[in-house]
């Protein structure tokens, strides 16, 4: 990709996804790997306001969350449109071993969504 200067970052590819972000989706962790060493913006949000971290958490990809947090992705990082973090983003389908694991590297618990909900009541509303 980069040797024929494509950007990617790019959002514009397989359901608007930038390449880091459908590698996690593909739970592709030699994809996802490369991605980080070549500067893939790991922070991006997509259309659907979701960064990799919470892809990740939404599909249960534990090891792809380790390499994400391994790359520098902000653990803590929240979606401005629905004040989401990885946490809810684990707890809206039910995906115990990836809540679990956020709450072990230390995601915060406590953060609010617009709806004035935590991880732990959408989860309890499932």
């Amino acid at each position: 990709l980069l040797q024929y200067k494509a950007n990617i970052n790019d959002d514009k590819g397989k359901d608007q996804l930038p390449p880091l972000q459908l590698a996690v989706v593909g739970n592709n962790l030699k994809m996802i790997t490369w991605c980080i060493e070549n500067k893939c913006d790991v922070e991006q949000f997509n259309i659907d306001n979701t960064n990799a971290m919470m892809l990740a958490a939404k599909y249960g990809h534990v090891f792809a969350l380790a390499a994400l947090i391994r790359g520098g992705c902000n653990i803590q990082a929240v979606s401005e449109e629905t004040g989401r973090n990885a946490l809810h983003s684990a707890a809206m389908v039910g995906q115990t071993r990836a809540a679990l694991f956020l709450i072990r590297v230390g995601v915060n618990k406590k953060i609010l969504d617009v709806a004035g909900k935590t991880a732990a009541q959408i989860a309890f509303d499932r």
